[in-house]
């Protein structure tokens, strides 16, 4: 399988290949969960034109994609600290 150099790609993989959670990536992401579907496939009209946004967000889907290919145990590391970030910001909410 080739590295994938989109981020609408790379989001796709995370989702299909490495079991990815929708709802765990649209609240680390900062996006509705049908806003995490679009950009899987590929749509970013959607996205606002802010280039500071957009680089954030690619990057995290990026870091995300990196530590999924690179090392599986740092795949699972980084997604259990993102779902426990969540759910601490949640609780104290």
């Amino acid at each position: 399988m080739g590295e994938k150099n989109n981020v609408t790609e790379q989001l796709k993989e995370l989702i299909t290949i490495y079991g990815f959670n929708k709802n765990t990536l649209s609240q680390y992401l900062g996006l509705p969960l049908d806003s995490i579907e679009d950009l899987s496939n590929g749509n970013i009209n959607f996205l606002p034109d802010d280039c500071s946004y957009r680089f954030r967000l690619f990057n995290k889907i990026s870091f995300l994609y990196a530590s999924a290919t690179e090392d599986k145990d740092l795949k699972l590391i980084a997604f259990l600290q993102v779902n426990s970030l969540f759910r601490r910001s949640y609780s104290t909410a």
